[in-house]
């Protein structure tokens, strides 16, 4: 067989179809193989090439669409290898491809590093894709000198577009200068530079941290002259209502929301449910969930979403009957899923088993407060034995099944966060106290 056809030039490809992993008769996709990696660890350019020398042919399309999804999860550093991969293939390299491999150098290796990485590009390359991704790179980690000195030579080269405004904004609003927000609004519009959706919903953002409401009114009126709005400007505006706890019109927004969501829009669903869940709506929660079902393939982030949303809500009796929903219909186990939902439900479950009756309520209670902490890990994607290390404490586990000797907390893992706000702000010493000598014993605090 002709291996090399299969790969050169980066055109078609012949490929063996494979179908999604909702089917356990049918062979996983190129994405489920490479997504399993972190638990099995192996390689992916080994992986890649095990592929094609199988004969199964891999097209363009879908290793982007693999990169895509494994940023998604935050596989940064598999994400990178598989558009290294494709770089070393020279499979029709695209100067967007440069820009996704930058960011992903900077996300795996640093910002440093990103700019060496820019600096070696060839002259076509150094183009407005690239320049606004290492411009994205400085914005995220808040090097505000760099961003706007680099957003200058942006600007001189005929760089800036409003997604570049974008990325300055959203560097304003995560240091806290929401104003500036509304600086660069007014230089957009005096430069005729076209407001994007994301920049109304950034302006709107702007105005709310500045508690000008009838400013997000105004906002909000702007726009629907220039766009048809979709859901995602209602979910922002729900948003902004439920922080400042007008949940009349939160709900207003919601059903405008509702009325534009298309029945596989499954984003849309997540984030109703989220919505709903803050206004304390558990009915409105349960009716979403069961339309989300009936229209749309319901995915192990659906149920993830769900699970957060009903332990948001304190509901144990509809959590446990969706974990158990889960685990009866589940024939797609990710590794990382598998390890959330283990790590965040069961230690949560067996702590309301142990606790004793007269006490369970209110120590409960207290103990949410920590628990709270991994509502966070949607985001932050902790590591697996964090995670696990919940589900060990609450059963008081101290079997050889799964040492913490070999693998000590680190001083930022998710457990640990929560301390600074446990009960009522007493700290380490009040939490450590309520989970025992186990914990002291196994991280290694000192007692006393």
């Amino acid at each position: 067989m002709n291996h090399g056809r299969l790969i050169s030039g980066g055109g078609w490809l012949l490929r063996r179809l494979c179908t999604a992993a909702e089917s356990p008769a049918k062979s996983p996709n190129l994405y489920r193989i490479l997504s399993a990696l972190k638990k099995t660890g192996g390689s992916v350019s080994e992986t890649l090439d095990n592929h094609v020398m199988q004969g199964k042919s891999i097209e363009k399309t879908e290793l982007e669409r693999c990169v895509e999804e494994l940023r998604r999860y935050r596989r940064f550093q598999h994400a990178l290898e598989v558009i290294e991969w494709m770089e070393m293939r020279k499979i029709n390299f695209s100067w967007h491809n440069y820009a996704v491999q930058l960011d992903l150098v900077s996300k795996t290796k640093g910002v440093v590093a990103a700019e060496e990485f820019f600096s070696g590009l060839p002259t076509p390359a150094k183009n407005k894709n690239t320049y606004g991704a290492l411009l994205n790179c400085y914005c995220k980690e808040l090097m505000k000198d760099k961003a706007l000195s680099h957003f200058d030579k942006m600007d001189e080269l005929g760089y800036v577009s409003s997604q570049a405004f974008n990325t300055l904004m959203g560097l304003y609003m995560r240091s806290g200068e929401p104003q500036k927000v509304l600086d660069l609004v007014e230089l957009m519009k005096r430069r005729s530079i076209p407001l994007s959706t994301f920049t109304y919903h950034v302006w709107m953002n702007a105005c709310a941290s500045l508690g000008d409401l009838d400013g997000v009114e105004r906002v909000y009126e702007e726009m629907k002259t220039e766009y048809r709005i979709g859901w995602e400007t209602y979910s922002n505006l729900a948003a902004i209502y439920v922080k400042v706890k007008d949940f009349e019109k939160a709900e207003m927004m919601l059903k405008e929301l509702e009325k534009r969501v298309k029945p596989r829009q499954r984003d849309a669903y997540h984030f109703l449910l989220g919505h709903y869940a803050a206004t304390g709506n558990l009915g409105k929660v349960q009716r979403v969930w069961n339309s989300l079902k009936s229209v749309s393939p319901v995915t192990n982030f659906s149920y993830m979403v769900m699970l957060s949303t009903l332990r948001r809500l304190n509901d144990i009796e509809g959590l446990t009957k969706c974990f158990k929903e889960w685990e009866a219909s589940c024939v797609s186990y990710d590794g990382w899923f598998q390890g959330w939902f283990q790590g965040y439900f069961q230690g949560w479950f067996h702590l309301c088993q142990i606790l004793p009756t007269s006490t369970k309520t209110s120590q409960n209670n207290r103990f949410s407060h920590l628990l709270c902490e991994l509502d966070a890990t949607v985001i932050d994607y902790p590591k697996h034995y964090e995670l696990r290390y919940v589900h060990y404490v609450a059963r008081r586990n101290i079997s050889t099944e799964w040492s913490l000797l070999e693998r000590a907390l680190s001083p930022d893992c998710v457990i640990l966060r929560g301390f600074s706000r446990f009960d009522g702000g007493m700290g380490a010493s009040g939490c450590l106290g309520f989970l025992g000598g186990i914990f002291l014993v196994k991280v290694g605090f000192p007692r006393g």
